[in-house]
């Protein structure tokens, strides 16, 4: 069976990126994403996944430096784990950085402009900054005179060889600046006002003109003329607001802000600002290159390309599949809808191909949760959204959203929404707010049940019963941090309608993260949980009616992202579950598992639906993309 691309949820939230140094000649950029790295090899037109020994795809910094070698192209790469990556072919292949292992959340990295020769970098965490001179292998603390640990931004004198000057701009309003490559630290902000250093950047020529630029999260722009000893406000338009960041070109005079009013262009070196052609976005990353053209990393959507003079932004997001973490629902007829954590959610009529944003049906607001239920005659989604709970339909090709339940009572403040099997016929839903308890709404009535005994605890999912409506069965999966930093995962059940409830079963693990899948089975009334690498049954025994559970691993490198049982499970026992690593299928009740397909053994998988008689199987990846099994074939056996 062969995996087939069938299109994308294009864009999401770019978080970094750079220019290589060779960016005239190569057109390579690098930008950082919570669904992995991109790299583009002509200007960011086009984008490429890299997977290529990147072990942590939620990206949050990418930086390039020269190597030590001819031909050799260095960048470092970190991500939300704390973990760094570097990479020495430009980007097509990464290794990681094992001596950082512990040391914290980048927030920033800053490389020397001399690292040939100095092999320096800087990395800014939340508690302070840490500084290389051997290219990463080892690490020593840079915070000595730093009041201030929370780090937002960091960036090196363009003379730093000679100067050894670096500034680093923090959470409370401070600048600091160090003389001596980061062994000690001055505050350096004389004029600037009481609000987070979001963004700094530093002229090309700052050994001659002593130029440099901070952005701040609440008062605009400021410039420096002296080094960073003394600031003054420049850009009246651009006064109060926020600065998320800020790009110079080597050209001096020609200048660029992200702001939270779109994105703003100075040609006389910051003295007067123009907000640009389509940069009404919210830019996290601005990169402008010797030539005048400007890339954008966008909050939501992607990447931006401007041409000469970086005044007309087009949206540059092919191959570009960046949504964290899509939360995804399928119809009966193969329609898709989509969720990510920025709280975007869209709908795909056609496998992925092309997709329509909902949101506005919601009256703009963000979701936080969302369902789907077939009916008869179409589907019902249900979109939560700042305590409301709204019912989306489509009505001439537009989403239409209307209130379904008003759920502002303080009292109920719900965090997640999980329709009945049998929705279209008996119309509950299952509510479960942020301490846990869980409550049932029969249509627009609400019947709070409060006394749970997993209060205090994380509810990571409630699901029925596929018999629900004879046996009115729930059951509940919690976890609770241990002292060793792992977790204890409990599952509940209740036999009465969610008023009483029983522990079933209680297991550790290393991670947080639980799927659950409770496929219709008369004989052994099995239910699956997945954690890690491990898939465990918990079921009843025919023949003396005692619970029992069984388990089994898959290789130590898979990581389970979700967990889908056959729709025909009584009779054919197949179970599939999403991984980092593919799809692997079961057709023994989850004790030996193949991959399925061939196609998607380098990407990781959120969702999988196993089709139905007018749909294909369907997978889609952490950023968005839906690919479909198109043909028979035959699978390997993996290693247990």
């Amino acid at each position: 069976m062969q995996w087939q691309s069938s299109g994308a949820w294009l864009g999401g939230t770019v978080s970094s990126s750079t220019l290589s140094p060779d960016f005239m000649a190569d057109q390579m950029v690098l930008a950082a994403t919570g669904a992995g790295l991109y790299r583009s090899t002509n200007g960011g037109q086009t984008w490429r996944l890299i997977t290529n020994g990147l072990s942590d795809p939620s990206l949050l910094a990418v930086e390039f430096a020269r190597a030590n070698r001819p031909g050799e192209l260095c960048a470092f790469a970190a991500t939300e784990g704390g973990r760094l990556f570097t990479t020495v072919d430009g980007g097509q292949s990464w290794r990681e950085v094992v001596n950082w292992a512990g040391l914290g959340t980048a927030t920033a990295l800053a490389i020397s402009p001399n690292f040939v020769q100095d092999q320096t970098l800087f990395v800014a965490t939340g508690e302070g900054i840490f500084r290389s001179q051997d290219g990463g292998q080892s690490w020593e603390s840079s915070t000595f005179g730093l009041l201030d640990l929370e780090v937002l931004c960091l960036a090196c004198a363009s003379d730093f060889a000679q100067s050894e000057v670096l500034w680093a701009g923090t959470a409370q309003g401070g600048l600091f600046r160090s003389r001596n490559a980061g062994r000690s630290w001055r505050e350096s902000g004389q004029g600037l006002p009481d609000s987070a250093v979001q963004c700094l950047a530093v002229s090309p020529h700052f050994a001659t003109n002593q130029t440099l630029w901070v952005g701040t999260e609440t008062a605009g722009l400021y410039q420096s003329t002296d080094g960073g000893a003394n600031w003054s406000a420049v850009g009246a338009e651009l006064a109060e607001q926020s600065i998320n960041c800020l790009a110079v070109a080597a050209q001096r005079d020609h200048l660029l802000v992200g702001t939270g009013a779109g994105v703003y262009t100075s040609a006389d070196g910051g003295k007067s600002w123009h907000s640009t052609a389509g940069g009404e976005f919210l830019a996290l990353v601005l990169t402008l290159a010797e030539d005048g053209s400007a890339l954008a990393g966008a909050a939501g959507e992607g990447v931006y390309r401007s041409l000469a003079s970086a005044v007309n932004w087009q949206p540059a997001t092919v191959g570009l599949a960046a949504h964290v973490p899509p939360l995804i629902a399928q119809s009966a007829r193969g329609e898709l809808f989509a969720l990510d954590r920025d709280g975007m959610l869209a709908y795909s009529p056609d496998n992925g191909r092309h997709w329509q944003m909902l949101n506005d049906s919601a009256e703009g607001l963000a979701v936080a949760d969302m369902a789907l239920v077939d009916q008869p005659d179409g589907w019902t989604l249900f979109a939560l959204a700042e305590s409301n709970l709204y019912r989306v339909t489509l009505e001439a090709g537009r989403a239409i959203g209307e209130p379904y339940l008003p759920l502002k009572d303080d009292a109920l403040q719900i965090r997640a929404v999980t329709p009945s099997p049998n929705f279209a016929f008996d119309q509950i839903l299952a509510l479960s707010d942020e301490t846990g308890a869980v409550s049932l709404a029969h249509g627009v009535n609400i019947q709070q049940r409060d006394s749970v005994p997993w209060l205090g605890e994380t509810l990571l999912q409630i699901a029925f019963s596929p018999t629900y409506v004879d046996d009115q069965t729930l059951c509940a999966i919690t976890t609770q941090a241990d002292a060793q930093g792992n977790y204890q995962v409990q599952l509940w059940r209740s036999a009465d309608n969610g008023q009483s409830w029983t522990s079933e079963a209680t297991l550790q693990t290393e991670i947080q993260s639980v799927a659950l899948t409770w496929p219709a089975d008369p004989n052994e009334r099995a239910l699956f949980l997945a954690t890690r690498n491990r898939v465990i049954k918990i079921y009843t025994q025919p023949a003396n009616g005692q619970p029992a559970s069984a388990q089994t691993f898959l290789a130590e490198s898979v990581r389970i992202t979700g967990l889908v049982a056959s729709p025909q499970y009584a009779q054919d026992n197949t179970l599939f579950v999403a991984t980092n690593q593919g799809i692997y299928q079961s057709t023994d009740q989850g004790v030996t598992w193949l991959p399925l397909g061939v196609g998607l053994e380098d990407r990781a998988i959120v969702a999988f639906f196993p089709g139905r008689d007018t749909t294909s199987p369907t997978a889609v990846t952490l950023g968005g993309e839906v690919w479909l099994l198109v043909h028979l074939g035959v699978s390997k056996t993996v290693n247990q």
